[in-house]
């Protein structure tokens, strides 16, 4: 599936997708030779944004010029609109403008869309490469996934629409294939979504805390687990085959003391071959790093450094490369309880080495914790605890991580925002808002309106359990309807 995942991402570098050509009353004839080397000229920024995006992603960025052809000069203009970027793939428009015969103003636009192919490796592909589609105004239930009694879900991830969820009662790790899930909007039990019964009698053992899943370049998916426990916090387990998934390894993290406050995994993210782990604030070193390069052999799976004492709780993160004058260095993002660094930013490219990156880190107003963060190309999205009179809605420009986070935008949500999912225009919020937990707003930062605030659950939901994928919303919430699935109809 990963390499038709790719295949897919070439291809939207191949297309160009849009001609658009505006003459004010004129148009351009085939014999107009003005217009054709303006289409010409088009069609150059749109290939060398394509070559640019292969060799490095990141360079394909807003920019103006000016081309002249003998007596008559064109100007040139490189978009990416905010609306078309989702995590791997980013929008392009070429446009040139000149003036014609009798100072009329003409122009012609072409539109592309490339992929980060890299990225969606190094994220094991669990992004998706389109935006979605639809108004999500107001977004509608497709179908939900039950569990029973006094079972609850604490976390959750999406791989080629197979939900990979963790839970607080055996087998703990509960896994469903939705690709084939019946329309159910009413949530009736006989047509949710049934997860599977496992062939070889899997049971993770314990609560479960978090989950990341990945897909590796032999075809083996593996779920990287943030246990419930005060030792062998991290475990891996190889989930190729959804109805007999294998245990790979089990670690107790570094320096951290068994007996102490809040020694168990809470937080986990895969990022390009490495899990990254932390507990809560705890005696000894929250923030851990593991090498999972072949997690085929578990004597391979070896934690890299000592771990890295933060003295507060993350409660999201995300990691992310970037390349700084000519290095590849690695970042991680967090929301945390610290009053003064509620947005917290580690260099991490040596984790024997981490460090704390002071310019970056926001002491957002008020005393309340950050909560959740999402990371879209060069912009952080921060949601946070609810703030008397707000912002619990953060947007910062995260291009260069080692100097700082520029604030682009803030919305007041009225409530917690404990979970987000942004793609394309759309940018998904988990709220604590008691009638209306599920929120649409815009994400373009220059813009950030609401679409539509006004989705009701029957229960709270879960923090820090919201996906999208394959233009579906994955929600996780306190009910018996545990696993809710959104989408625009």
């Amino acid at each position: 599936v990963l390499e038709v995942v790719i295949a897919s991402a070439i291809g939207l570098m191949a297309i160009s997708a849009v001609l658009m050509v505006s003459l004010s009353d004129q148009s351009v004839g085939s014999g107009s030779e003005a217009g054709s080397d303006a289409i010409h000229i088009a069609q150059k920024l749109i290939e060398k944004a394509q070559a640019d995006s292969r060799q490095d992603y990141s360079s394909v960025a807003n920019s103006s010029a000016s081309e002249c052809l003998g007596a008559l000069c064109y100007s040139t203009k490189v978009d990416i609109p905010a609306s078309q970027v989702t995590q791997c793939s980013k929008g392009v428009v070429g446009s040139v403008a000149w003036t014609g015969d009798h100072g009329r103003p003409q122009g012609v636009t072409l539109a592309t869309n490339v992929a980060n192919v890299p990225e969606m490796l190094a994220l094991g592909g669990t992004c998706d490469p389109t935006p979605p589609t639809g108004g999500w105004n107001p977004p509608s239930t497709y179908t939900c996934g039950r569990l029973t009694g006094s079972n609850k879900a604490t976390a959750l991830d999406v791989l080629n629409s197979i939900v990979y969820m963790t839970t607080s009662i055996a087998p703990y790790l509960y896994i469903t294939d939705t690709n084939g899930a019946v329309y159910n909007p009413g949530c009736n039990n006989a047509q949710d979504v049934q997860f599977i019964a496992y062939d070889n009698g899997f049971d993770a053992g314990n609560t479960l805390n978090d989950v990341r899943v990945a897909k590796y370049s032999d075809g083996n998916i593996y779920a990287f687990i943030a246990s419930d426990t005060a030792t062998n916090q991290f475990r891996v387990y190889d989930v190729t085959d959804i109805h007999n998934p294998i245990f790979k390894a089990q670690r107790t993290l570094a320096n951290v003391s068994p007996t102490g406050s809040y020694p168990e995994g809470w937080r986990i993210f895969y990022y390009n071959k490495r899990a990254y782990i932390v507990t809560k604030e705890t005696a000894g070193n929250e923030f851990h790093v593991f090498d999972v390069s072949t997690p085929n052999i578990p004597g391979s799976i070896v934690e890299l450094g000592p771990g890295y004492q933060l003295n507060r709780t993350v409660e999201s993160l995300v990691i992310t490369k970037k390349n700084i004058s000519g290095t590849d260095r690695y970042y991680a993002y967090m929301a945390t309880d610290k009053s003064n660094a509620e947005v917290t930013v580690l260099d991490v490219t040596n984790p024997s080495a981490i460090t704390e990156i002071t310019s970056p880190d926001q002491d957002l107003p008020g005393t309340k914790d950050g909560a959740a963060v999402y990371l879209l190309g060069d912009r952080l999205y921060v949601g946070r605890m609810a703030v008397a009179g707000g912002p619990e809605f953060y947007v910062f420009d995260a291009s260069h991580p080692n100097t700082g986070l520029a604030k682009l935008s803030e919305a007041d949500i009225g409530d917690d925002v404990i979970g987000l999912a942004i793609s394309g225009p759309f940018a998904f919020l988990a709220t604590g808002d008691a009638n209306n937990e599920f929120k649409v707003w815009r994400s373009d930062p220059s813009n950030l309106t609401t679409i539509n605030a006004n989705f009701n659950f029957p229960n709270a939901l879960i923090p820090n359990a919201v996906r999208y994928s394959n233009n579906f919303i994955y929600l996780l919430s306190q009910g018996n309807d545990a696993l809710r699935i959104l989408y625009s109809p």
